[in-house]
């Protein structure tokens, strides 16, 4: 088992929607993107905190959070809202919608369930550049993954 590769998979979901990129078309990273000119419209991923839930003595299940959250700059013209959407869509689908239920493929783990638990939406200023003010819109999601 390794719990780094439920982070891992997630990113590679992300990673491989063509709509998402569509509207963060410089990638999706964990916790920092890459420094650098036109680094403007991303998506970062990052572990808030695991729980190993144990039954009959062993770990049976780990219930992890994770912040998602699509990033740009507001002269970019980013769409913050469209992509957290993308991602809500990806991630946490309605019923009815297709999927009818998010999928994550990780080795050694199954699937339980991923839900958003809280939306997430901020504006702030650069902190090495002032000038620059970043959009921010996500969510905190909870995955659990059965251990197989």
């Amino acid at each position: 088992m390794n719990s780094s590769a439920i982070l891992n998979a997630l990113i590679a979901k992300l990673g491989a929607d063509a709509t998402l990129l569509g509207y963060m078309p410089n990638g999706v990273y964990e916790d920092n993107a890459p420094e650098g000119q036109g680094m403007t419209k991303f998506v970062i991923v990052s572990h808030v905190i695991t729980n190993d839930v144990d039954v009959f003595g062993g770990r049976a299940y780990e219930d992890a959070l994770f912040l998602v959250e699509a990033r740009a700059t507001v002269k970019s013209g980013g769409n913050v809202a469209a992509a957290a959407a993308e991602i809500d869509a990806l991630l946490d689908p309605r019923p009815g919608a297709s999927p009818s239920r998010a999928t994550l493929d990780v080795a050694g783990y199954g699937l339980m369930a991923i839900k958003r638990e809280e939306f997430v939406r901020n504006t702030e200023r650069d902190e090495i550049d002032p000038t620059i003010v970043w959009k921010r819109r996500g969510g905190r999601y909870r995955v659990q993954m059965v251990i197989t």
